[in-house]
């Protein structure tokens, strides 16, 4: 579907930007805004800059009318992690390619993964794993297997050098076990979320040359996972573009790409820019503090787990405050004492009660670890085609 189609085939509930919705609606509870134009754009950015198959990593924002954007943008490929996101990914698209990438997993996933949902692409990362697949499925040839390789060091937002991955001696005597049981070999590694560095691919895909080198395996892919930087006010990252030059010339030089395929699985990068978080000033003490409708437990969880700047607006009626602002702490609705965000934000001076504050770049695990503490975490979702990107 083209960006023509796409657009009209949206719902009528759309609204052009948050002054339309707040006028429209005067919402007093916390509402998530997703622009299914710039799910879109995104998504074709990726198409068109990476040298290799682009993939969505679910897990980053489950929301159906988000994923059935990144289809119309033609992306037809996912990586899943459970089998409720195997569900999820099929009622939208039932000839999808899944990628369960996940390497933790039982045997009753393996097998449901397998022959209720059509699995054909799964991750290990150690034997044990890999025995438990083995001993599952039938005809191996029909399954791809890639060695989950381990980053030598943190480059990232959340460090993935620890719970995932094999090291390069283990990954290649791995790749020569996946190889020698008739599977089909692949190798992917992920540098961790947020990644602004691309030598960090670079580096991970050098050293995946040299297990499949090691192992004497030509691997029938090379994924290099997700990490990708979303662009938060504090990212300092080169342009996305950079990551798919550097990727795709380090690519070249350690595989043959008669043989061997490119992927990625972007998460972040593909679903932050896509949605705001709407929330309404509920307090606000004699000091400055805010009191908001949604926090910690809600929308907001990501930002007392990872130091990432949301870009952030504050509304009143359908028009942006403007003039004189100051940092001031902010909590959210719970009768809880963590419910407070770690950094302070600059507001208006003249922000009072009733007024709305827009978090932006909040499409990535903004909906996904909502909770439902003290009876909060009712989010509704809106269709608004221009959200808050920068400031």
């Amino acid at each position: 579907m083209g960006l023509t189609a796409a657009i009209a085939a949206l719902s009528d509930s759309e609204y052009k930007d948050i002054g339309a919705l707040i006028e429209a609606e005067t919402p007093d509870d916390p509402v998530f805004c997703l622009s299914r134009r710039q799910a879109y754009n995104g998504a074709r950015r990726f198409r068109a800059g990476f040298p290799g198959l682009v993939t969505y990593a679910v897990k980053s924002n489950p929301t159906p009318d988000l994923i059935q954007a990144f289809i119309d943008a033609g992306i037809t490929a996912f990586d899943v992690a459970s089998l409720h996101e195997m569900a999820l990914v099929r009622s939208l698209l039932p000839d999808a390619t899944l990628h369960y990438n996940n390497p933790i997993r039982s045997t009753a996933e393996i097998a449901g993964a397998a022959s209720r949902y059509g699995v054909r692409h799964f991750t290990v990362d150690d034997r044990e794993g890999l025995e438990r697949i083995a001993k599952t499925v039938d005809r191996p040839a029909d399954f791809e297997i890639a060695v989950r390789l381990r980053p030598a060091r943190n480059m990232a937002l959340h460090d993935f050098t620890s719970k995932f991955g094999a090291e390069p001696a283990d990954a290649t005597h791995l790749l020569a076990e996946v190889a020698a049981r008739g599977f089909r070999p692949a190798l992917t590694f992920h540098p961790g979320s947020q990644c602004t560095d691309p030598s960090a691919f670079v580096a991970l895909m050098f050293d995946a040359a040299g297990v499949a080198n090691a192992a004497g395996v030509t691997p029938g892919t090379v994924n290099v996972g997700g990490g990708f930087p979303a662009p938060y006010r504090d990212t300092g990252a080169p342009p996305l573009e950079r990551f798919f030059a550097d990727i795709g010339h380090a690519f070249k030089r350690g595989f043959d790409a008669e043989k061997t395929r490119l992927v990625c699985e972007p998460g972040r990068a593909l679903s932050a820019p896509t949605m705001s978080l709407l929330t309404r000033v509920k307090h606000i003490r004699a000091n400055g503090d805010v009191f908001l409708n949604d926090g910690i437990y809600g929308g907001l969880m990501e930002l007392y787990m990872a130091p990432i700047a949301l870009p952030v607006r504050a509304w009143r009626a359908d028009s942006p405050l403007a003039g004189p602002a100051s940092e001031r702490k902010v909590y959210g609705p719970t009768c809880d004492p963590i419910d407070v965000l770690p950094a302070p934000l600059a507001l208006p001076d003249d922000l009072a009660v009733g007024d709305w504050i827009e978090f932006g770049v909040i499409g990535a695990y903004g909906t996904a670890t909502v909770t439902r503490f003290n009876g909060y975490g009712t989010h509704r979702i809106a269709s608004v085609d221009r959200v808050l990107l920068t400031i």
